[in-house]
């Protein structure tokens, strides 16, 4: 959430703070979740050098599912933020606002926050526990490239995870790969 100065800061400091109460353990179970993919993509990008016990990769791959240990598991995490949203309603309220105060960035992303939003004020049980954390966290990295990125980068997220969601990784569609391989050369440049 933005900061902002002036009369208007004490009541911000404490949205942020019920903000935060539902976004830590989205992040928790969204990264948890994300991580062992990610690594298991990492290993097959290097093939049997992404395999051998001689890199740290084979460690790591078995050391990342531990974060959902440590974390609580995907279960414990969404079960949270439906408590959160239950027992501190002013958490679901800061979350609704920051989701309202964003809307008009993108169409895709206005039409995923009304759905989100649908589904947070049911509000959820605990069979939509994973469903509502996952259209959450969609939406917080949705607002928060539009805020950050290439405006072309945000744009692809949109389209990619809440336009027409793809199954898995290494699934746009053709027209968006050439757009996805000059983002990649432009962040290499500018770390040179």
């Amino acid at each position: 959430m933005h900061r902002r100065h002036g009369a208007g800061h004490a009541l911000q400091d404490e949205q942020s703070t019920h903000f935060v109460r539902i976004a830590t353990p989205v992040a928790k179970y969204w990264n948890t979740k994300r991580a062992v993919l990610a690594m298991g993509e990492i290993m097959e990008c290097l093939g049997g050098n992404g395999y051998v016990e001689e890199s740290i990769l084979p460690r790591l791959y078995r050391d990342v599912p531990v974060n959902a240990i440590w974390e609580g598991s995907g279960n414990v995490q969404a079960l949270d933020v439906l408590r959160a949203m239950r027992k501190e309603p002013a958490s679901l309220t800061a979350l609704l606002q920051y989701f309202q105060a964003e809307k008009g960035h993108s169409p895709l992303l206005d039409q995923h926050l009304v759905k989100t939003e649908q589904l947070l004020t049911q509000p959820p049980g605990a069979l939509q526990a994973r469903a509502a954390v996952t259209a959450i966290a969609l939406s917080i990295q949705a607002i928060e490239l539009i805020h950050i990125a290439a405006p072309a980068v945000a744009e692809l997220f949109c389209q990619s995870r809440l336009g027409h969601p793809t199954s898995g990784w290494g699934c746009l569609p053709a027209d968006n790969m050439n757009l996805l391989s000059q983002t990649i050369a432009y962040a290499f440049q500018q770390q040179a």
